[in-house]
């Protein structure tokens, strides 16, 4: 068996690596996101393979400063959306750091048709204040600053990048209950900054995130919703549930100007976990600096 070079550093380093014909293993160091990202967070990626047509990846992260579990660790492997990580007991980590809970870490586990890891490529991972997600190494190398990079690991601040296989599309409003709409789109070479709303109109107080798309590819890390939209709130009676209802997002992201020719998605997603409920698209492509006014879905 031949050791990938892209992994030989990640060996040097104290990192072990093993590909073998169907699957990939990973195991190595834990990584720190730097202060001037936010609360600083550890997290280490114990086991990360491919088998069976399913992905698994399994690890801790912690938060040294506040000391409390992370609250939503959902997956993202190449772009594509996965099922909520579940939390795992970690008593070994919990002593080690001195803990005041058990629950930091996680195991994802989703089935894929294909496969996620190109096998002359290295495995990353990636962890935010709201996620963690493993990706390969060449599907980041446009990313720009905040990019931090540690051994063979990636962390990233706000949003990174990806590339992968599609999200499968639903019809999320007659499924979910979920009405969006997109106020205002401005596009101006890989820049972009949208505003709108979503609501889960059937259950109002639900939490909802969004992110940028394209071709069922997660462009972004998901975003909360919460700007407050009073007229949402009376529109749909919701006026005794929050008013956090509106989103503003503005990012660089590299090649989103060749992309937004094809068209973008607002992909919607819940706070409280599971795949992603929705990929709407705007009615019109954005060409340069203009503003679109998609219909109400």
């Amino acid at each position: 068996m031949r050791v990938l070079r892209q992994f030989e550093e990640a060996a040097a380093l104290g990192m072990a690596a093993e590909v073998l014909a169907d699957r990939v293993v990973v195991t190595g160091k834990d990584i720190e996101l730097p202060r001037d990202a936010g609360e600083p967070l550890r997290a280490h990626l114990d086991t990360c393979r491919y088998i069976n047509k399913t992905f698994l990846a399994d690890g801790w992260i912690v938060t040294p400063i506040s000391n409390e579990p992370i609250k939503r660790l959902f997956g993202l492997v190449n772009g594509r959306l996965l099922p909520m990580a579940k939390p795992v007991e970690r008593v070994d980590v919990r002593r080690k750091l001195l803990l005041t809970y058990d629950n930091c870490g996680f195991s994802l586990r989703a089935p894929l048709a294909q496969p996620v890891f190109d096998t002359d490529k290295a495995v990353f991972l990636g962890v935010t204040s709201t996620g963690v997600h493993v990706f390969e190494g060449d599907c980041v190398s446009d990313v720009k600053p905040p990019f931090y990079r540690t051994s063979t690991y990636a962390v990233t601040r706000n949003a990174v990048t990806v590339k992968g296989p599609r999200i499968g599309e639903r019809s999320f409003v007659h499924a979910h209950g979920i009405k969006a709409f997109v106020d205002e789109i401005q596009i101006e070479g890989d820049s972009v900054a949208l505003r709108g709303w979503a609501i889960a109109s059937d259950s109002p107080r639900r939490k909802l995130m969004v992110a940028l798309g394209h071709a069922g590819t997660v462009l972004m890390l998901p975003i909360r919703c919460t700007v407050p939209r009073p007229d949402i709130a009376m529109e749909f009676h919701t006026e005794g549930a929050s008013q956090e209802f509106g989103f503003q997002i503005k990012r660089t992201i590299p090649g989103l100007g060749a992309l937004s020719q094809e068209g973008l998605e607002l992909v919607v997603l819940s706070e409280d976990g599971g795949d992603a409920i929705a990929a709407i698209r705007p009615v019109q492509r954005p060409r340069g600096l203009r503003r679109i006014v998609p219909k109400l879905i």
